[in-house]
Parts: structure tokens; C-alpha cells; sequence
């Protein structure tokens, strides 16, 4: 949970946290509210995120897209293959 309360400030952060999302099985659409996105484990039917890191997620992935909007899709999307 530390890469969710770390601050996203440079590319390599965005790329730290895109790893470390995929890592946990909790990388997601970044379209997508975190409090929307429902686990794959359970089949979907509980939330990924506990409440507190809803708040935590929602704040990185407004950081990310801020420093660099297409850098973090684009990489993600590699991910996701």
C-alpha cells in the first residue's frame, strides 16, 4: 500500500505504480472511478479497493494523467496485453 499513498511526480513514479498495480492484480481502466472497479478474484462481485484506497487510487491516478495523460494509458496498455 505504500505506492498507493506515494505521490506520482515523474514518469518513473507512473511507471513504479502501473507495476506495482499489476503486481497486486489491481490494475484497472484509469477512465474508471477506483470505488467502481469490482475484482477479478472475486468474479467480480466485491470491490477492488478498500474505501481508504479508493481515496488513495483516485488521488494517484489524477496525478498520473496530469503529468502525462497518453504515457500513462500507452503503458498501461502494455500491461493489459
Amino acid at each position: 500500500m505504500n505506492l498507493l499513498k506515494k505521490r506520482i511526480k515523474t514518469i518513473r513514479d507512473i511507471v513504479n505504480y502501473i507495476d506495482f498495480l499489476e503486481s497486486q492484480d489491481m490494475l484497472y481502466h484509469f477512465d474508471d472511478d477506483a470505488c467502481d472497479v469490482l475484482s477479478r478474484v472475486s468474479d467480480h462481485s466485491v470491490q477492488l479497493f478498500t474505501d481508504e484506497e479508493c481515496v488513495l487510487v483516485d488521488r494517484r491516478r489524477n496525478e498520473m494523467l496530469k503529468l502525462d495523460y497518453e504515457f500513462a494509458f500507452d503503458y498501461a496498455c502494455t500491461k493489459l496485453v
